[in-house]
């Protein structure tokens, strides 16, 4: 009987070591907003630049500062702040210009009420909408294009980027809002 048991604590310690592994693969990403970007003033941002709230009831987008490495799977969390009208993704430094960046044919994103932008169209596939103080989770494999999406560590989405996207341009987590008194939280 014992050597069933320390069977099972070992299988469990191995279990543990594996998933450790894997978890030190991924780079956290310290993501902060860009306060220099074209559409960076309607927003009101946290002194750290980690918080960004919209000012006004129309739509516009405002990106972090930096890309997602293409050299190693990375991840970055938020923390939804506000009710609705809310899409959060990755879009190309070329779509920064557009205050609906989402609807950017390269840009990938997830709405607050479950919904995927992907392709420069919307898709309802009646994934899990995020609200107030939930966190929402990208992990990202650039190498790959695989984009994994986490709500309150429940696995909500699986997307591939095309790898002729990814080879030729640089991604950047973006927020978009079309309410005023919204927004989120990197983590």
């Amino acid at each position: 009987m014992e050597s069933l048991i320390e069977l099972d604590q070992t299988q469990n310690q191995t279990e543990i070591n594996e998933n450790t592994q894997l978890e030190s693969c991924v780079e956290v990403l310290d993501c902060k907003f860009d306060t220099s970007g074209p559409f960076a003033s309607q927003y009101v941002r946290s002194e750290d630049k980690k918080k960004a709230i919209s000012r006004k009831r129309e739509s516009f987008s405002i990106f972090a500062v930096e890309p997602i490495p293409k050299s190693k799977k990375s991840t970055f969390s938020f923390r939804m702040e506000g009710e609705q009208g809310v899409i959060v993704g990755l879009a190309t430094n070329a779509a920064k210009n557009n205050p609906e960046c989402y609807k950017d044919p390269a840009s990938f994103g997830y709405t607050c009420l479950g919904c995927i932008w992907k392709d420069g169209k919307t898709e309802d596939l009646g994934l899990s909408e995020y609200f107030y103080e939930d966190v929402v989770n990208f992990t990202v494999d650039m190498q790959t294009g695989e984009i994994n999406i986490k709500c309150n560590e429940e696995h909500i989405y699986t997307h591939f980027l095309p790898k002729s996207l990814i080879e030729s341009a640089d991604y950047f987590p973006f927020l978009h809002t079309c309410l005023d008194d919204t927004g989120i939280t990197f983590l």
